[in-house]
């Protein structure tokens, strides 16, 4: 039922992104779905296993706002859930967040100490990407999308 849901607007979402909207479509009010609620679908879809609709779905909230912890987060444990063969994708996004969360501190402690436990049981990792994970993020963000991830 989820999926059902999702795949009513995050198709648009999509086209947006790559420019493929449509000329009447209004690029402003491409879903009634706000940034949190479109969070919180992206962790039922984790829940319910449905991995590559909430990695478009999470991609699709980076594609809109790099700064939000817990979008690199999810993508990070969404990764860590696939099984080993993703663990090298997990220790790149959670380090991502740890870089966002020393630019625009997250007050969500329990997410926080989940993404120190789950680096410390992947380790290091001899993978070259993990090395431009640990260097400073250059997060580009709207104030005003800011102040409305706070009002929600």
């Amino acid at each position: 039922m989820i999926e059902k849901s999702v795949s009513l607007w995050l198709p648009k979402l999509q086209a947006k992104a790559q420019g493929d909207a449509a000329d009447d479509l209004d690029p402003v009010n491409t879903t009634d779905m706000s940034y949190s609620t479109r969070i919180s679908a992206a962790q039922i879809l984790i829940e319910v296993e449905s991995m590559k609709m909430a990695s478009d779905v999470l991609e699709s909230l980076l594609d809109e706002d790099e700064g939000v912890v817990q979008v690199w987060y999810l993508l990070g444990w969404l990764n860590y859930l696939q099984g080993e063969d993703y663990h090298d994708n997990a220790r790149f996004y959670l380090n991502k967040a740890n870089q966002v969360h020393k630019k625009t501190p997250s007050d969500d402690q329990p997410m926080l100490d989940h993404i120190t436990e789950l680096l410390n049981e992947l380790g290091p990792g001899d993978n070259e990407d993990n090395e431009d994970a640990t260097e400073d993020v250059d997060i580009e963000y709207d104030s005003e999308a800011e102040d409305e991830h706070m009002d929600q």
